[in-house]
C-alpha cells in the first residue's frame, strides 16, 4: 500500500545508497508506512532501524522528566546522531488532547534540549532529513481541530502527487529573487502592513529532494507533502504589523486571528481572537531571543489546500516566524519559535511583487 511512497521518499527524496545508515521514527499507527520505508532502504543496501513512538512514551516524557532533566540532551538521541546519515520521520502524537495538559516550561526545555542535542550535530554530519505528515493525519487530531478527516486525507494524497520538477522550477525563481533582496513589504486586505529586510543570507528550497547542491547549502530537510521557499530576516529590522488570516492549532486548540506588532525587528505584542494562552504562556516562560522576527516562507504547492496543519506549503502563502531561527541559518537562539499564515498576502521585494492577493505572480524565467 505505502511501496511506492517509501520509493519517492527512499530513491527520490533522500537518494539513500548503501553507505547510509537511516533511522526511521514513526508512531505506532503509522507502523506500516515504516515498514515500507525500512524494507525500501534494504533494497538500497542501507542499514536502517524503526525508532517506534507511542503517546503514552511521548507524554510520559514530558510529564515525569524534570525540567532540568529536558534541557539535556538525550544520550541515545545522541548515539543516533553519531551513527545515521539520513532520517525518516513521522511524527505524533496520534491525539493531541493531551497536550492541553503540558507545562509550557517543559516544553520549553524539551526544546532546548533537542535544540543543543540535535541541530548542530546534524548540520555537521551533514544529515538528510524527510518529514511526512501522516502521523498527525488522525481521526483523534481531526475531532480536536474540527477538520473533515477525510477531506484532510483526500488533500495530503493530491499534495503529494505534484509534478516536484515544475514547483522546483518556480521555487528556484523565488530564490533568485531573495538572494539579492534588501527589502520586503508584505501587505493584505486585513490591515497588514510590515516592512522587513532580507540581508543575503541562504535560502532553502524545499521542493521534495535533497541533492548535492542542498547539502552543499545546509539544507538537509525536506517534507512530504512538499514546496515552500524559505529564509531567515534580518532580526533586527521589521516594522508594522501583521495579522493571520489561517488559525494556527497548537497544543491541542485552534488559535485564530493572531496579531502582531514589530519595531526594529522585536515583537511589541502579541494577540489573537482566542486562545491565545498556550502560545503566551511558552512565550513568557521561554528563554534567549523570543521576541525576535525570524523567517519568512513562501508556499509552492497548487495542489495543497487551506484548513489543515500544512497552510504554509499552499501555493501563494505567506508564513512569518518570530523566535528561533538558529537552525536555519539565522542568529535568533530560543527556546521559543511560533509562525502564523496569511493566504491574501501581496509580497513586494525591492518593489517587485512575487505574491499578489495570494498568488504567486513572479513570471517564471525560460
Amino acid at each position: 500500500m505505502y511501496e511506492e511512497l517509501a520509493k519517492i521518499v527512499v530513491r527520490d527524496s533522500l537518494k539513500i545508497n548503501p553507505n547510509d545508515v537511516v533511522t526511521i521514527t514513526t508512531w505506532d499507527h503509522t507502523i506500516d508506512v515504516a515498514n515500507a520505508m525500512a524494507v525500501e532502504c534494504f533494497k538500497r543496501g542501507a542499514d536502517a532501524m524503526i525508532s517506534l513512538w507511542t503517546d503514552e512514551y511521548y507524554y510520559g516524557i514530558l510529564r515525569e522528566l524534570s525540567e532540568e532533566s529536558l534541557k539535556i540532551p538525550s544520550k541515545i538521541c545522541e548515539a543516533f546522531t553519531e551513527a545515521e546519515t539520513a532520517t525518516i520521520n513521522m511524527f505524533g502524537p496520534k491525539n493531541p488532547e493531551g497536550l492541553k495538559k503540558l507545562s509550557p516550561s517543559k516544553l520549553n526545555a524539551w526544546s532546548e534540549g533537542e535544540r543543543k542535542g540535535h541541530y548542530p550535530r546534524n548540520i555537521e554530519r551533514k544529515i538528510r532529513n524527510a518529514s511526512l505528515p501522516l502521523a498527525l493525519l488522525t481521526a483523534e487530531r481531526a475531532k480536536v481541530y474540527g477538520f473533515n478527516f477525510e477531506k484532510w486525507k483526500k488533500m495530503i494524497n493530491n499534495a503529494l502527487t505534484m509534478d516536484l520538477k515544475k514547483m522546483a522550477k518556480v521555487g528556484h525563481d523565488i530564490a533568485a529573487v531573495l538572494e539579492k533582496a534588501h527589502t520586503a513589504h508584505l501587505t493584505a486586505p486585513n490591515g497588514t502592513k510590515l516592512t522587513f529586510e532580507l540581508g543575503k543570507r541562504p535560502i532553502h528550497v524545499d521542493d521534495g529532494i535533497i541533492d548535492k547542491n542542498d547539502i552543499a547549502k545546509k539544507s538537509l530537510d525536506t517534507q512530504l507533502p512538499t514546496g515552500s521557499v524559505l529564509t531567515t530576516l534580518i532580526e533586527t529590522a521589521g516594522d508594522g504589523k501583521i495579522f493571520f488570516d489561517r488559525p494556527l492549532q497548537q497544543m491541542g486548540v485552534n488559535i485564530p486571528g493572531i496579531k502582531l506588532e514589530f519595531k526594529n525587528g522585536k515583537m511589541k505584542s502579541m494577540k489573537a481572537t482566542k486562545n491565545l494562552e498556550p502560545i503566551s504562556k511558552q512565550f513568557e516562560k521561554a528563554s534567549g531571543d523570543k521576541d525576535k522576527i525570524s523567517y519568512l516562507q513562501i508556499g509552492l504547492n497548487p495542489k495543497a489546500e487551506y484548513g489543515y496543519l500544512t497552510d504554509y506549503i499552499v501555493e501563494g502563502a505567506v508564513q512569518i516566524g518570530v523566535g528561533d531561527n538558529e537552525y536555519i541559518g539565522g542568529k535568533n537562539n530560543s527556546s521559543f519559535g511560533m509562525a502564523a499564515t496569511l493566504s491574501k498576502a501581496t509580497l513586494k521585494i525591492d518593489g517587485q511583487t512575487i505574491i499578489k492577493n495570494g498568488k504567486i505572480s513572479l513570471k517564471s524565467k525560460p
